[in-house]
């Protein structure tokens, strides 16, 4: 069925929905967008439902951790003496510096005083925040790629693709973890570590299959676009 064919290859063949969807065989598989609506939502929901169904577990820090919250603001504090970005004129990099400093610690005093109510933010926040990436993911790529002869449009579905298969991925670990406590606990281990292990991997081959360059190049831009990502990602959230 188009459904099974969809989930299959976008679980196990990176980025090859992409490459079918650009061959105009879009006949074939979903369509990236309603994908990324339909995946999007029942992780989410399945988020939230667990949350219901099972009660909330106070978390609670110790002196010690308090004391790391501490280091942690003085740590942000001396990186962001340095930061700078080229482009921005001297009042906007002030400007970004005491925006970030201020939520990062913002943030971290949140967390020492509350960790549960942040952590429940978290969850809240990150389906806009990843909904917004979605374009900036692009952008990244556009860069990365300059001369590949791509357009944006390719850039974004290829996006899109890559976040069905994480909110995937992610909701297979969930539902795993249900039985963290059974008689199966091994085997739950064993293949939380295996799909840890393929979610990094997995990024790293579509960018190989969709732009088709060596392994060497594709895993340099593929470690600055983690870093650029995860960075913006964080920004987000904060």
């Amino acid at each position: 069925s188009k459904t099974g064919r969809t989930l299959l290859s976008l679980f196990f063949r990176p980025g090859f929905l992409t490459i079918e969807y650009f061959a105009g065989k879009r006949a074939r598989y979903i369509h990236p967008f309603r994908l990324y609506i339909i995946t999007s939502l029942v992780f989410f929901f399945f988020l939230s439902l667990i949350s219901t169904i099972y009660p909330k577990t106070e978390i609670v820090i110790n002196d010690t951790e308090k004391k790391e919250t501490t280091e942690w603001v003085k740590d942000i504090d001396e990186s962001l003496i340095e930061f700078n970005i080229g482009w921005l004129s001297q009042e906007q990099n002030d400007y970004a510096r005491t925006a970030i400093g201020s939520q990062a610690t913002k943030a971290i005093n949140r967390y020492k005083d509350n960790p549960g109510d942040l952590a429940g933010e978290f969850i809240e926040l990150v389906p806009q925040v990843m909904f917004f990436l979605l374009p900036l993911f692009a952008m990244m790529m556009t860069f990365f790629y300059l001369g590949s002869g791509k357009y944006y449009s390719e850039h974004l579905v290829l996006a899109v693709h890559n976040h069905c298969f994480l909110f995937l991925a992610l909701l297979f670990t969930q539902v795993l973890d249900l039985y963290a406590t059974s008689s199966i606990a091994v085997v739950v281990e064993l293949l939380n570590a295996a799909v840890s292990l393929w979610i990094p991997f997995y990024m790293y081959l579509s960018l190989r299959t969709a732009y088709g360059e060596g392994y060497f190049l594709s895993f340099i831009k593929f470690s600055l676009w983690s870093l650029s990502y995860f960075g913006l990602f964080e920004l987000g959230v904060l």
